[in-house]
């Protein structure tokens, strides 16, 4: 199921400038229910001509509780997702990009209570924040799925260049990422950017692609399908890590993330 999206200016940095948000109801799981949205940023349209937005992929959303706004006339923006509870980060935006906070990573089970709660509350637009908000949820330094897998591959390195293009199916264009990583012993070799976080059962297919960006020193893994208003200037020449993991329930599952350093 998919329907709607929203679209509203805000100041999120607190400049006095007010960036474009809009955020698309990509659909609806089965079972769970989980919603979709794809929220897009374009910065201060109202001062600079159109440019590509900052993107990502949040699981819940709501336009009070995905951006949350504090005392200090700015927001924090809380991107979301599903893995046996809920998961919350905290972000700060600047410049076309997330900038994570030093707010713990919290994760709520799904408990009967909660999903009491959260028949109550779907609709409500302080979700999912209004989820988080409560002492019934678990604080993490680190982001939780981390501690599901175990690392099997690592590789230092640097980012030597960013294409993105427009491919072509049947019917529609799909946007594709690949990311050229230079270890620092090695030929540099191309990575797809799996944008919407899936992380593959085969082997083969999964050395060929990443799930997602990470920040190292935050151990903030960035949404799925994460993009800022620049990439190139984000990525080309950066320092990183290239780490490949094997979840612990399923000794077939593996995924990769790209942390920059």
């Amino acid at each position: 199921m998919t329907s709607g999206f929203q679209a509203f200016m805000a100041n999120l940095d607190g400049n006095g400038s007010p960036e474009l948000v809009i955020a698309n109801h990509d659909g609806t799981s089965n079972g769970l229910g989980i919603r979709y949205w794809t929220v897009y940023i374009l910065p201060e349209p109202l001062n600079h001509p159109p440019q590509q937005p900052l993107q990502f992929t949040v699981e819940e959303y709501g336009k009070q509780g995905t951006f949350v706004q504090d005392g200090n006339n700015q927001f924090e923006i809380w991107t979301t997702q599903w893995s046996g509870g809920i998961i919350g980060q905290q972000w700060r935006y600047h410049s076309g990009r997330l900038i994570p906070t030093d707010h713990p990573i919290l994760e709520r089970w799904y408990s009967f209570n909660f999903e009491k709660e959260r028949a109550n509350t779907y609709r409500n637009p302080r979700i999912p924040y209004l989820w988080l908000a409560t002492p019934k949820v678990q604080a993490h330094s680190e982001h939780p799925l981390l501690g599901t897998a175990d690392i099997i591959g690592s590789a230092d390195g640097v980012v030597q260049g960013v294409k993105m293009e427009c491919v072509k199916n049947y019917i529609s264009c799909i946007d594709k990422t690949t990311i050229i990583f230079k270890p620092n012993q090695g030929k540099s070799h191309a990575y797809s950017y799996n944008r919407t976080g899936y992380r593959y059962g085969l082997e083969e297919e999964e050395t060929q692609s990443f799930a997602y960006f990470g920040d190292w020193s935050s151990r903030r893994i960035y949404p799925a399908n994460y993009l800022p208003s620049n990439p190139n200037y984000w990525l080309n020449n950066r320092p990183c890590k290239l780490i490949t993991y094997k979840r612990k329930v399923n000794d077939q599952s593996l995924f990769k993330i790209l942390w920059l350093m």
